[in-house]
C-alpha cells in the first residue's frame, strides 16, 4: 500500500511543472524532496516504535503533544490533503484515460475521474483482500513499466551519437530553483505515512513497518530521479508547457525514430500511467477512510464516521471520502491542486518531525527532525512567493481551504463533548 500510494499521480501529473520550475535542476528536486521524506519517514519509524498504534500525526499530536485543537486541525488538514491528493489522481487518470480512448470513444473527463472513484470504493467496501490483491498486481505493472522506462530511456541517450543529457533544457542546474519547486512534486512522495493508519493490520509491525516505510522512499526516490532526467532530456520548454500532465507518456515518444516504437511506447506508458494513478486512488482511499474512522472513534469527527460493516470496513468513511473527491475533481487547475496536496503534506510531515524533535519520550536522534522541519518551514514560504508571481489564486485557493478548516476546527471543538487541551474557551472562569 506504501509503495503504491507513493508511486502514483503525483509523477506524472507533476513532473512537468517541476522540470518548469527547476529546469534540469530537477533530479536535484527529487533528490532534495527524498531526503526530506527519508528524514520525516525516520520520525515516522521512531514514533510508531513508541506509541504501536494507529493514526499517523493525528495520533501523535493527541499523544505526544496533547492538544486536542492541534490533532483535530492537523487531522482535518490531513483529510482534506487526501481528498486534494485523490483529486490529483482522478486528473492524472482522466487524462491519460482520454488520451487513449479518444480513437475509439470521447468521454468527458469529469465521468472518467468520478468513475475511477466509484469502482475503488466499490472495491474497499468489498474488503481488504480484494483491494490489497488488485493493488498488487497495479503496484507490479507500473513498476515494471516505470523502470523499463527509465532504463531503456538512460541507455538509447547514453548510446545515440546525437543525444545528450539535458540537452533540450537549456536552464543550467540552479540549487534555488531546484529547491523552489520541491513543494510542487513533493505530493509524489506521499504514501508511505498512509501505512501508519493501518499499523494494527500489518503483519509484525514493529519490523515491517519501518521496512516499510524505508523502501517506500528509497525506491521512490531513485525511480523518480531516473525518469526526471530521461524526460529532461528529450523534451522541451514548450513541450512541456503544451503535454503538461501527459508528459511522461510524449517522453516516451521522442526516444526512438520509429512510428510504430513510438506508437508502443506511448500506449505502455499510458497504461501505467492509468494503472499507477488506479492504484494511487486504492491505496490513499483505504488509508484515509481508516484515518477518518479513527479520528470519529477519537470525537474529533461526527460519529457516524466511526461505522463499520461487520467485516469491519469504514463504509460510511469511504463513501463520505469518495463524495468529496468526486465533487473536488470538478474544481481546481492542476497548478492548484498540486500545490495545495504538496503544501498540505509538507506541513503533515513538518508536524511529524516537531513531535519527533521535542518528545523526550522517542528513542531518536533529535538533529534529523530538526533539519527536516527546518527545510520544510524554508520551501513552503520560498515556493509561495514564486507561485504567488505566477498564479495569485493559487495561493488564495490554499489560504480559504486553511482558514476554512482552522475555524470548522474551532466550531467543532466548541459544541463537541471532547475535552479542549491547548485551546482557551472564553466562557469558562479562569479562577477555582
Amino acid at each position: 500500500m506504501g509503495l503504491g500510494g507513493t508511486i502514483g499521480g503525483g509523477i506524472f501529473a507533476a513532473l512537468g511543472l517541476a522540470v518548469d520550475i527547476s529546469g534540469n535542476g530537477a533530479p536535484i528536486t527529487f533528490l532534495l524532496a527524498g531526503i526530506i521524506a527519508l528524514i520525516s519517514g525516520y520520525s515516522f519509524v521512531k514514533i510508531e516504535a513508541y506509541l504501536r498504534k494507529d493514526g499517523g500525526t493525528f495520533t501523535f499530536l493527541t499523544d505526544l503533544v496533547h492538544s486536542d485543537f492541534a490533532a483535530v486541525y492537523n487531522g482535518w488538514i490531513l483529510l482534506i490533503g487526501y481528498v486534494g491528493t485523490m483529486a490529483l489522481y482522478s486528473y492524472a487518470f482522466r487524462a491519460f484515460a482520454k488520451i487513449l480512448l479518444d480513437p475509439f470513444v470521447s468521454l468527458p473527463r469529469s465521468i472518467l475521474s468520478t468513475g475511477i472513484m466509484l469502482i475503488f470504493l466499490g472495491l474497499n467496501l468489498r474488503g481488504v483482500k480484494e483491494s490489497g490483491i488488485v493493488e498488487d498486481l497495479l503496484v507490479a505493472f507500473k513498476l515494471l513499466v516505470l523502470i523499463a522506462f527509465a532504463i531503456i530511456g538512460l541507455v538509447i541517450i547514453t548510446f545515440t551519437p546525437n543525444m545528450s543529457f539535458f540537452q533540450t533544457i537549456p536552464s543550467h542546474p540552479s540549487v534555488l530553483g531546484a529547491f523552489i519547486a520541491i513543494p510542487v512534486i513533493f505530493v509524489s512522495f506521499e504514501g508511505f505515512e498512509l501505512l501508519s493508519y493501518e499499523y494494527s493490520e500489518i503483519d509484525q509491525p514493529e519490523k515491517n513497518f519501518q521496512k516499510g516505510v524505508y523502501t517506500t522512499i528509497i525506491s521512490s526516490t531513485l525511480i523518480y530521479i531516473l525518469i526526471v532526467i530521461v524526460v529532461a532530456s528529450v523534451v522541451t520548454p514548450a513541450e512541456i508547457l503544451k503535454y503538461d500532465d501527459t508528459i511522461l507518456a510524449y517522453a516516451s515518444t521522442r526516444l526512438i525514430a520509429n512510428s510504430l516504437i513510438n506508437s508502443i511506447a506511448y500506449v505502455l506508458v499510458g497504461i501505467a500511467a492509468l494503472f499507477s494513478t488506479a492504484s494511487a486512488i486504492n491505496a490513499t482511499l483505504f488509508g484515509t477512510a481508516r484515518l477518518a474512522s479513527t479520528m470519529a472513534k477519537e470525537g474529533d469527527l461526527p460519529a457516524i464516521f466511526s461505522k463499520k460493516t461487520s467485516e469491519n470496513i469504514p463504509y460510511v468513511s469511504l463513501i463520505g471520502i469518495t463524495l468529496v473527491t468526486a465533487i473536488f475533481t470538478f474544481f481546481g487547475s492542476l497548478l492548484q491542486i498540486t500545490t495545495f496536496a504538496s503544501v498540505a503534506f509538507l506541513t503533515i510531515f513538518g508536524v511529524a518531525n516537531f513531535v519527533a524533535y521535542r518528545s523526550k519520550e522517542i528513542d531518536i536522534n533529535p538533529i534529523l527532525p530538526l533539519f527536516g522541519l527546518l527545510s520544510i518551514i524554508i520551501s513552503i514560504p520560498v515556493f509561495v512567493v514564486y507561485i504567488w508571481t505566477v498564479d495569485p489564486f493559487t495561493i488564495f485557493y490554499i489560504l480559504v481551504n486553511a482558514i476554512v478548516l482552522f475555524f470548522m476546527a474551532l466550531v467543532f471543538l466548541k459544541f463537541s463533548n471532547k475535552r479542549k487541551v491547548g485551546i482557551v474557551d472564553p466562557t469558562e472562569s479562569t479562577t477555582a
